[in-house]
């Protein structure tokens, strides 16, 4: 792992390319719909979410356990919170239906030749506003995306399809100084040189270098979401497109209706959409608040849905017929920040055997006992339900070896930190780890417990969204408990954000050359050579402890047993509520 000032200059660049402000996730999502934080805006006026002051008779679902969208945008939407809203107000060219199953969406039949994808738009596809989507819809949507003046967050997810032209717009070279009118000419030809076309209004081509198992699925991915040209550009552009109420268009089940920030968002169908008939709900509301008494609001029938239940209530509702236990495909893990080497805390962090000794000292049964057995602890990096080398086989039981990685070991862990010590000539100072409020927090208290114990001082920064967004653009953080939910269901959806280039590496300095290849290596190989290649690659990153996971995130929820049909997915944005319906309220 190599470091020096040009080496920040490039991860920086970096940086900028992917994101404008910060998370994890991303996609997904760094922030589980109990654990995200709200952001703070503009109030729009608006009915209240409680059920006395709705209509009788009408389908309505009320839902309590996510948070203010940090954005709306196909190019910025990466939160959890993000895209469980975007999957419900706009469709892509494929979509996920209940049972996982990837099927048409905006695009009534797609046919694959060679390695070109051609996708025909159905011909009823509208805009809310009557407009209809076309294959141009897409084609900007995905420049605009890819844009790096736009700095998309998931802008790298290109390179998960093999996108012909992918490589070679990131070789594209920006300087700093140059004028609007230059970057146009250099960004411009690598924009349309990209392996996508609108053939005419209802064909759009796709080009790939290779097949990939997941591209039919992330096709229903939010960053694969039309725009609308002419909209996009009449509220602003880029800094203006999806930030408020009036300066959204969409192609999905439903529009929003109303939007008081940090308080409720409100769904309600489209009544242009191509798929009217199958939106059975007339009404969603999402309540953005913390509501410490989501669960006894839940009994009193004031919320349909808690999207998850808070430990200290799980033991109580566990067994009742209206909750449903959710392994997800998340690991949380800490980012340790490899950039700043000059000051005392980034030598330790940037010092191995110290970062091996915060893993050792975190006993992980203890910490998740505090969860209700919801999560549990992290045994690699990639979690359970990820595919593995056979379409019946799981990566985590194919590759259990790694969990060795991540043994409790108390005593090594002092072992370690004191020769850290020695070698770096000063005591361990105060480390500050950025986390999140609610039940995590119970969480990183015991974890702040268990690392004093081995000689290891951290202090808890509560942070919302935005606060880490900018830290991390800047790089002024030591740690951030972070983590990550799948986009789709194959390795490659984690094992991706640990190049050098990578989501997670760009955010904290993270290069390891072996890996990298290993990750070219994989492309050329099949079966269960490139599912080794695998298991190799995540015992590297493991084994570097610049992410150090800690769970394997899960959840329950209470759903009233009145609300029928309702898509809870395993990867990608976590609900859809276009085939709901209520029967027996």
């Amino acid at each position: 792992m190599k470091s020096n000032n040009k080496r920040v200059m490039m991860i920086l660049a970096l940086f900028m390319a992917v994101i404008v402000g910060l998370a994890a996730c991303s996609g997904g999502d760094e922030a589980t719909p109990a654990t995200s934080d709200s952001d703070t805006g503009t109030t729009t006026e608006g009915t209240t979410s409680e059920s006395s002051g709705e209509s009788e008779g009408s389908e309505q679902v009320f839902v309590t356990g996510t948070s203010e969208p940090t954005s709306l945008s196909p190019v910025h939407g990466s939160y959890t919170q993000d895209q469980l809203i975007m999957n419900n107000i706009f469709d892509g060219l494929m979509q996920k239906l209940i049972d996982e199953t990837i099927v048409p969406g905006i695009a009534e039949s797609y046919e694959l030749n060679g390695n070109t994808y051609t996708f025909k738009i159905r011909d009823n596809a509208k805009w809310s506003n009557g407009d209809p989507v076309t294959a141009h819809d897409f084609e900007f949507g995905w420049k605009t995306a890819l844009d790096p003046r736009n700095a998309g967050e998931y802008s790298w997810i290109f390179e998960l399809i093999a996108l012909e032209g992918y490589a070679e717009l990131g070789e594209v070279e920006l300087p700093e100084e140059a004028t609007a009118e230059e970057l146009e000419a250099l960004i411009r030809p690598a924009l349309d040189n990209l392996g996508f076309k609108a053939v005419d209004d209802s064909t759009f081509e796709v080009q790939v270098t290779d097949i990939v198992p997941q591209f039919l699925e992330l096709m229903a991915f939010p960053t694969f979401y039309p725009i609308n040209e002419e909209f996009y550009n009449s509220v602003g552009g880029d800094d203006g497109y999806a930030s408020e109420l009036d300066k959204l268009l969409y192609n999905g089940p439903f529009v929003i209706s109303d939007w008081s920030h940090d308080d409720k968002i409100v769904l309600s169908p489209n009544e242009e959409y191509w798929d009217r008939d199958a939106v059975k709900l007339d009404k969603v509301v999402l309540e953005l608040t913390g509501v410490s008494t989501r669960e006894q609001r839940f009994d009193n029938k004031e919320f349909d849905l808690v999207m998850n239940v808070g430990p200290d209530f799980i033991d109580l509702y566990k067994d009742r017929p209206e909750a449903t236990q959710y392994a997800k495909t998340q690991t949380s893990w800490f980012l340790m920040n490899l950039v700043n080497k000059d000051t005392i805390e980034g030598k330790f962090l940037n010092n191995k055997d110290f970062r091996e000794a915060m893993s050792l000292g975190i006993d992980r049964n203890v910490v998740t006992a505090v969860t209700g057995g919801v999560k549990v602890p992290a045994s690699g990096i990639l979690p359970t339900g990820l595919v593995g080398s056979s379409p019946d086989a799981d990566f985590r039981t194919e590759f259990s070896g790694n969990a060795d990685l991540l043994r409790y070991d108390p005593e090594r862990a002092k072992e370690l930190v004191a020769k850290a010590v020695a070698e770096i000539g000063a005591d361990v100072p105060e480390i500050s780890v950025g986390t999140y409020s609610g039940d995590t927090a119970n969480e990183m208290q015991i974890i702040q417990e268990q690392l004093r114990q081995v000689g290891i001082p951290i202090t808890l920064e509560i942070q919302d969204s935005k606060v880490r967004r900018e830290q991390q653009k800047t790089f002024e953080y030591h740690i951030i408990y972070t983590g990550w939910f799948a986009d789709y269901n194959e390795p490659t959806t984690y094992l991706d954000l640990f190049t050098t280039t990578g989501f997670y590496s760009v955010r904290n300095g993270y290069s390891n050359t072996k890996y990298d290849a290993l990750k070219e290596k994989s492309k050329a190989v099949d079966g269960k050579e490139r599912f080794d290649i695998y298991g190799e690659m995540e015992r590297i990153v493991l084994s570097d402890y610049a992410f150090i996971p800690t769970v394997f995130d899960g959840y329950y929820t209470l759903q009233q047993e009145y609300v029928k049909d309702l898509g809870i997915h395993a990867s990608g944005p976590p609900y859809s509520f276009k085939w709901t319906y209520i029967d027996g309220k």
